[in-house]
């Protein structure tokens, strides 16, 4: 509770720049997103959005929303946006992408996002987990 309220403070009692003010509030939409509160971690991306349009944090979060809690296929365009705007951990923007590929029957475009989440990071399970599914035929 501490983080968020260290947000909370930083946002209402700090004179931040605006990619400061925008880092913050997507740092408190993890923390909201992590307690489930989906309607103010989602508001929380959206204004971090509004100040800079381009932050692939946000988008990414917002991806991760979607998948996790609502349709995963509505998490598509934002994965594009975090790969588009050069997001620091594409793995994660990756493999939600080969969640709502898998969701959407796109199979063998999942096999291929959970492939590229686990070479752009290998020390991570959750790729290698997923994959282990899968079997690939040759024609």
């Amino acid at each position: 509770m501490a983080s968020l309220e260290a947000c909370n403070h930083a946002l209402s009692e700090q004179a931040l720049t605006s990619q400061d003010r925008a880092a913050t509030l997507v740092n408190r939409g993890i923390l909201r997103l992590r307690r489930a509160n989906l309607d103010q971690a989602d508001a929380d991306f959206d204004a971090a959005l509004k100040l800079a349009p381009n932050e692939a944090d946000a988008w990414l979060n917002k991806a991760i929303l979607n998948a996790r809690y609502r349709k995963s296929v509505d998490a598509l365009p934002y994965v594009a946006k975090a790969l588009e705007n050069n997001t620091r951990r594409p793995a994660i923007a990756y493999f939600v992408r080969a969640m709502a590929n898998e969701d959407s029957g796109k199979i063998a475009a999942a096999y291929q996002d959970y492939q590229r989440a686990k070479a752009l990071d290998p020390k991570w399970a959750e790729p290698r987990l997923e994959l282990q599914r899968f079997q690939v035929r040759q024609p």
